[in-house]
Parts: C-alpha cells; sequence; structure tokens
C-alpha cells in the first residue's frame, strides 16, 4: 500500500524525468521499458489485464529487462487476477522455470507475481503461506515472508566470495535448489510434518513445471530433508564418522550435497535478524567439506577417473575462453599438471579458477618466487 501510494504522489525530479524519456524503449506489443519500471500502454492494458497468460509473460519480459513492473500496474493486476482462467501448459512452464534463472533479481519478481495474485496460480500451495505465522522462538516472520528471503539470500551467493558462494557456481542445475527453496516451507500449517508434506508438494508441482524426473527427484529429496544438515552441523559430533555415513547416504550424491548447503545457509539467515553466526558458518562449512571426501574416498577409483576427465573437459574450456594457454601446444605439460592436481581441490574448486592457478604456473621462473591469496 505504501509503495502505490509513494509512487502515485511523489514527484520526480526533473533531471530523472528527462533521462526516464530518453531512456524509454517501447514494445510492439505495448510494453513499455522505462528507467523506473515496465508499463503496458493504455491501447492494450484491457489485452493484458485480460489474460492470465499475458500476465505471466511481461513477468517473464520483467526478467528479461531486469525491471518490475510499476506498483499501479501491479495494482490493476492484483485486481484482474482472480477473475482469470489460469492453465499450467507448456509454454507457462518454460516461462516460469526461465523467471527461475533470473540471478538476483528472482526475489523482487516472485514478490511483485506475489502481489498480483499469480505466484499462487502457478504455485497453488503457495496461498496458503500467506501471513502464515510460525509459533516458535527462532522465526521472525511469516512463512511467505521468509520464503522471499530465503531466495535473496540463495541469489546473493552468486556474487559472494565465501565457501558458499563458490559452491554455488559450482553448482551444475542451480534452478532445481532455487524451485527447492521457493517450495520448502509450503508444507507448514497442517498436522503431518511441513517436511514430508512439502515433499508431496514438490512432486507435483516439479513435475508439472516440465522438469526432468532426475531433476523432480533432486527437488523432492531437497525439500525432505531441507532440515537435515542444520541439524546435523549443529546437534551432532561431525567429526564422528557413523554421523557423516548416515549424513552422507540421507544427501544421496555429491551434487545434492552442493544443493543442500546452500538451500541450508539461505534458510538459516532468513529465519531472522542476527540468527547467522560465524560459528554456525564454520560448523557448515565444516560438515560439508567432511561429507564431500566421504564421498570422494567412498567412490573409488571409478569415480575418482571420472570425476578427473569431466573436470579436465571444463578446464581445457576455460584455458581456452579465460587464460592466454593454448591447450593444444601445452598438451603434454597439461596431462602431467591434470595427474597431479588433488582431488578435493579439483572438486572443491570452479574450472575457471584452475585455469587461472595453472596460468600463473606458467609465468614461474627458476629461482622465482610467486605467491597469490
Amino acid at each position: 500500500i505504501t509503495e502505490r501510494i509513494q509512487s502515485r504522489y511523489e514527484k520526480t525530479p526533473l533531471a530523472k524525468r528527462l533521462v526516464g524519456i530518453a531512456g524509454l524503449h517501447q514494445q510492439d506489443d505495448g510494453l513499455v521499458v522505462a528507467w523506473d519500471g515496465l508499463d503496458v500502454k493504455n491501447s492494450k492494458l484491457s489485452t493484458i489485464l485480460g489474460d492470465a497468460n499475458e500476465i505471466l509473460r511481461l513477468y517473464y519480459l520483467s526478467s528479461h529487462y531486469k525491471q518490475l513492473p510499476k506498483p499501479a500496474l501491479v495494482d490493476r493486476m492484483r485486481r484482474a487476477v482472480p477473475g482469470l482462467p489460469f492453465q499450467l501448459t507448456s509454454e507457462n512452464a518454460r516461462r516460469f522455470r526461465s523467471i527461475l534463472a533470473s540471478g538476483q533479481m528472482l526475489a523482487p519478481i516472485l514478490r511483485s507475481m506475489d502481489e498480483a495474485g499469480l505466484l499462487e496460480r502457478l504455485i497453488p500451495d503457495f496461498a496458503n503461506a500467506h501471513c502464515l505465522l510460525q509459533f516458535n522462538q527462532y522465526h521472525a516472520y511469516t512463512v511467505d515472508e521468509h520464503t522471499f528471503r530465503t531466495v535473496e539470500e540463495l541469489t546473493k551467493l552468486q556474487d559472494d566470495q565465501s565457501e558458499f558462494g563458490r559452491v554455488y557456481r559450482d553448482i551444475k542445475q542451480p534452478e532445481v535448489v532455487l524451485l527447492a527453496m521457493i517450495l520448502h516451507d509450503l508444507g507448514k500449517g497442517f498436522e503431518e510434518d511441513h517436511s514430508e508434506v512439502g515433499a508431496k508438494i514438490a512432486e507435483r508441482i516439479s513435475k508439472q513445471l516440465g522438469y526432468s524426473e532426475a531433476q523432480q527427484a533432486q527437488v523432492v529429496l531437497l525439500v525432505r530433508i531441507h532440515l537435515l544438515m542444520a541439524n546435523t552441523a549443529f546437534w551432532r559430533d561431525t567429526t564422528d564418522p557413523k554421523v557423516l555415513i548416515d549424513f552422507s547416504r540421507e544427501v544421496g550424491s555429491l551434487e545434492n550435497l552442493k544443493m543442500l548447503f546452500v538451500l541450508t545457509k539461505a534458510d538459516v539467515t532468513a529465519v531472522g535478524p542476527g540468527v547467522w553466526t560465524d560459528w554456525k558458518s564454520e560448523l557448515l562449512v565444516g560438515l560439508y567439506q567432511r561429507t564431500a571426501e566421504a564421498f570422494l574416498s567412498s567412490d573409488g577409483p571409478v569415480q575418482e577417473s571420472k570425476i578427473r576427465e569431466e573436470k579436465r573437459n571444463e578446464i581445457l574450456e576455460s584455458l581456452l575462453r579465460d587464460t592466454s594457454i593454448d591447450p593444444e601446444r601445452e598438451e603434454d605439460w597439461l596431462a602431467r599438471e591434470f595427474e597431479t592436481l588433488p582431488l578435493h581441490y579439483l572438486v572443491e574448486t570452479s574450472a575457471r579458477e584452475i585455469a587461472l592457478d595453472l596460468e600463473n604456473v606458467t609465468r614461474l621462473k627458476p629461482e622465482s618466487t610467486h605467491v597469490e591469496g
């Protein structure tokens, strides 16, 4: 309400108005992209407000242009959406999957879609999360607000320089963990364990959104065990081999571990102000690293060979793209280097960082010292 009143009555300085006019871009379909948000030309307003599919397409374009719809437009959509028919077609599912790939714009777009009443048309179970209080000593926010904040925290990791950011950038399919993050608490408010209810919701929604069976299984698993890593790290002795084995069996794979690691960080941080501490960070990082090593040691030499081969191909691509090294000319030297790189380093370090490290090695001269930190 405050945003709508402010946008309606605040006066924009002349300089900004001139910049806005100069930067105006109009689409043929009626969409107006300006410096202060997206709007729709009056001639096309009734067409877009009369079709929920067109409103979803507007948010799809919002993720493309990195601009949110203006508050007045959101207000109009909010009044129109409840009376509109909507079906989650394959095209609509594709658009929503594309929105999930919009980086740090994702949380603001989801908030706006929720205000417009569109998010619960895509994910009907989200209606139950609205203003749902969490009666415990930890959560400071309602379920819907907590969910948006977890997505904000998760997408921030793209530019984070800590272990959490490094792992997030190394996840092969970040849209899977982002969808799990949106769904992880939608099972709250029922008599059953919310993780089990949420897993059933995740199974249905991920299938409707057109994800592969393998991706569906990952989303369901992440929702079902989304509390496991925090509970293990904060309440168990993670130096106990049995604890690590039990935990790794529940997680299932190294890629699942990476997604659960960053999901847990975002979930704990978004519980309330001051909840995230260096102590919790240290415990989670320790559990992640020990479990990653356990996966590597238990999978044996066949898995190690597979990891080395996959990472080698990624590094060769990065060498061509990010460095001055010619992989063909340095083929013999690179082969020797690949054999000596520690497995943990290959798993824990992005291909680009390894390529840059190798480039630094080529610059070494006899009797010289070179330090990178």
